[in-house]
C-alpha cells in the first residue's frame, strides 16, 4: 500500500478560487479512479476541515485535522518546517502532494514532495503585489525548485518559464494540465439574457479580471473600432468576474470610448448561469497576455462556443489550435478584422480528443503514476 499526503492547510475557501478547484478536482479524480493500492491522507486546517469531511466516507481517504488555521501564515510555516515531518513519518507517509508552491522551506527527513507551480505571475508582474509579497513568493519558488522531487507545471509555456526564471532542472519538471470539470447540462432557465439586454449568439463573452495582462482594454478598443466601421460585428460584450474598483475602471474606459451601451458586466453569477452565457455567446474572447493554464477558454469550447484567442503564452497550446487566433494580441484593429470574419466553429471530435487529458481522472492518473514511481525510487535508494 502506497501512502500519500495532500497538503490542504493553505486552502482558504472562496479566497484561492482557482487553486481550490484544482485541489478538489484532483481529490475527486483520485476517488473516481478508486486505486486500491494508494491511500490518500488529506492534511487540513481546523478552519477548513469541513470542506473535506464528505471524503472521509471513502475507504482510501483519511482526513488528518491539524491544530492550525489556514488564515495564519505564521502557524502554517512553523508547522510545515517544525512538525510536518514528525506527523508524516509517524504515519509512514513518505510522499506529499503540494497543490501549490506553499511547502516547507527545508528538506524534511524521509518526505518527498510533488509540488505544483501554476504560474509565476508575481515574478513577471510585481506591480500587482506588495514588495514583501513578491520577495516572499520568489523565495518560495526558489526553495520549491530546490526541495521538491517532482514539480508539476500546467503547460509547456509554464515549464519553459520556470526553467528560465529559476533554473528548474528539466528532469524535475512534469507537465500535467489542470483538470477542467464542467457539466454541459447544468444551465439555467431562459431569462438571464433578457435581464442583461442581449440575445442568443448576439454577444461576445469573457470571464476575466481586469489585471493589465488580461488585455481587456484591447477588446474595448476593438469594439470602438467596430463601432467606427459601422460593422455588423459590433455587438455587446458581456463580462463576468470583474468587480469592485475594477468594474468602475472598466465602465469608465467603455464610457471614454463611447461604447458603454455595449459593455455589460454581470453581477456574481452561479455556475449554471455562467454555462448559459458560455453556450449562447457568439464567441468567447480570451486575449490574455500571460497564463499558466486557463480554464474559461476550455470551458467555453466544451459548451460548444467558438474561441477567439491569441498566440501569446499558453493559449494556443491548451486550446489545441481549435480556435481562431490573433497574431498581435495588442492590436485592436486586428481583433476587429477577426471578429468581422466568419468565426470558426469548434471541431467536436478534435475537442473530445484534446480535453480527454483535461479530465480529473486523467490528471489524477498521472499523479498516481508519479506517486508509484517516486516510491519505487525511494525503495531503490534513488530519491
Amino acid at each position: 500500500m502506497y501512502k500519500v499526503a495532500i497538503d490542504l492547510t493553505w486552502l482558504r475557501h472562496g479566497v484561492v478560487g482557482g487553486t481550490e478547484s484544482y485541489s478538489i478536482n484532483l481529490i475527486e479524480g483520485f476517488i473516481s479512479l478508486d486505486n486500491k493500492d494508494i491511500h490518500y491522507y488529506l492534511l487540513t486546517a481546523k478552519d477548513n476541515c469541513y470542506l473535506f469531511e464528505k471524503y472521509s466516507a471513502y475507504k482510501n481517504i483519511t482526513i488528518l485535522k491539524l491544530n492550525l488555521n489556514s488564515t495564519s501564515k505564521v502557524q502554517r510555516i512553523l508547522w510545515h518546517n517544525l512538525a510536518m515531518a514528525q506527523l508524516l513519518n509517524r504515519n509512514k507517509i513518505f510522499v506529499c502532494i503540494e497543490p501549490v508552491y506553499l511547502k516547507p522551506f527545508i528538506r524534511l527527513r524521509n518526505v518527498h514532495f510533488i509540488t505544483t507551480i501554476h504560474d509565476l505571475q508575481a515574478y513577471h508582474y510585481p506591480e500587482y503585489f506588495s514588495k514583501l509579497r513578491v520577495a516572499w513568493m520568489k523565495l518560495s519558488w526558489k526553495r520549491t525548485v530546490k526541495t521538491s522531487d517532482i514539480i508539476i507545471v500546467t503547460s509547456n509555456h509554464a515549464k519553459k518559464d520556470l526553467a528560465e526564471s529559476f533554473n528548474a532542472p528539466q528532469d524535475k519538471l512534469f507537465i500535467s494540465y489542470d483538470p477542467v470539470v464542467i457539466d454541459a447540462n447544468n444551465i439555467c432557465e431562459d431569462g438571464i439574457l433578457e435581464n442583461l439586454g442581449v440575445k442568443k449568439k448576439q454577444y461576445y463573452y469573457m470571464v476575466t479580471s481586469l489585471l493589465p495582462h488580461k488585455n481587456v482594454d484591447t477588446i474595448l478598443k476593438c469594439l470602438a473600432e467596430l463601432k467606427e466601421r459601422k460593422s455588423d460585428a459590433y455587438i455587446p460584450l458581456v463580462v463576468s468576474g470583474v468587480g469592485g474598483k475594477s468594474k468602475a475602471s472598466l465602465l469608465a474606459m467603455a464610457k471614454e470610448l463611447n461604447i458603454a451601451d455595449h459593455v455589460i458586466i454581470t453581477p456574481f453569477i452561479d455556475e449554471d448561469e455562467r454555462n448559459y452565457l458560455y453556450k449562447y455567446a457568439k464567441a468567447f474572447l480570451a486575449p490574455s497576455l500571460f497564463e499558466g493554464f486557463g480554464m474559461p477558454p476550455i470551458e467555453a469550447m466544451l459548451m460548444g462556443t467558438s474561441l477567439i484567442s491569441t498566440y501569446e503564452t499558453c493559449s494556443y497550446e491548451i486550446s489545441g489550435g481549435l480556435g481562431t487566433y490573433v497574431k498581435n494580441a495588442r492590436d485592436s484593429k486586428e481583433w476587429a478584422d477577426v471578429l468581422e470574419q466568419e468565426i470558426k466553429k469548434v471541431d467536436s471530435e478534435a475537442l473530445k480528443q484534446l480535453t480527454a487529458k483535461y479530465t480529473k481522472e486523467y490528471v489524477a492518473g498521472q499523479f498516481n503514476e508519479l506517486i508509484k514511481k517516486l516510491y519505487l525510487d525511494i525503495e531503490g535508494g534513488n530519491a
